[in-house]
C-alpha cells in the first residue's frame, strides 16, 4: 500500500508542470472573463471597472435592443447551416469516390489530400525560406549587427551550436550549394 502511494506522488509531481501550464493557458483565461462578466469593464473603463454583478447577464438577455438575441440567433442559424452543408457535400463526395467505375476518382482523391497535405509544406517552406536562409534568415539576423554572433556566417541551425552542425544533422546552404554534416561530440 505505501508503494501505491509514493507512486501516486510521483505521478502527481511529474504531472505538475503540464497541469501547471494547463491552469496558466486555459482554466485563468476561462476564470478571468467570468469575473470580468460581472462588471463593467469596456473600453471607457479598462483600469477604473466596477462590480455591477448581474446587470451585463440581465441587459443582455432582456433588453431586445442591445444585439445579443439577433447575434445568438444568427450564431444558431450559421452553425446549422454549415453543419447541414459540410455534412450533405461529404456524404456526396464520399459516395462519389466509392463508385469504382468513376471517371475523375484519382484527381477528386488527390484534390482531398491538399488541404491535409499544404500546412506541412507551408511551414517547411517557412522554415527554410524565413529562418534557416544562410543570407537573410532570422536565425542569422540574430547574429548580425551588435551581438556576440556578430561576423560569423552561421548556417541555420548551426547558430545554436557554437557555428558547428548539431551531431546528426546535415545543414544545406540553399545559396552556396553545399552541405555540412554534424559529427559527433
Amino acid at each position: 500500500m505505501k508503494k501505491n502511494k509514493k507512486e501516486t506522488f510521483w505521478a502527481y509531481l511529474c504531472s505538475a508542470p503540464s497541469l501547471l501550464l494547463i491552469l496558466l493557458i486555459v482554466v485563468f483565461p476561462i476564470l478571468y472573463t467570468a469575473y470580468i462578466s460581472f462588471t463593467n469593464m469596456n473600453v471607457y473603463h479598462w483600469f477604473n471597472f466596477s462590480f455591477v454583478g448581474l446587470k451585463n447577464y440581465k441587459d443582455a438577455l432582456f433588453v431586445f435592443d442591445s444585439g445579443f438575441l439577433a447575434a445568438l440567433l444568427r450564431t444558431i442559424l450559421w452553425t446549422v447551416l454549415n453543419m447541414v452543408l459540410q455534412l450533405v457535400i461529404a456524404f456526396v463526395l464520399a459516395s462519389l469516390l466509392n463508385i469504382q467505375d468513376f471517371k475523375g476518382r484519382r484527381v477528386y482523391k488527390t484534390l482531398l489530400m491538399i488541404p491535409w497535405a499544404m500546412p506541412g509544406y507551408v511551414s517547411i517552406l517557412l522554415w527554410k525560406n524565413g529562418i534557416f536562409n544562410s543570407q537573410f534568415g532570422l536565425l542569422n539576423q540574430a547574429g548580425a549587427g551588435d551581438s556576440a554572433l556578430a561576423g560569423k556566417r552561421c548556417l541555420g541551425i548551426s547558430l545554436l551550436h557554437g557555428c558547428q552542425p548539431l551531431a546528426g544533422a546535415a545543414v544545406y546552404d540553399y545559396d552556396y550549394g553545399w552541405c555540412i554534416a554534424g559529427g559527433g561530440s
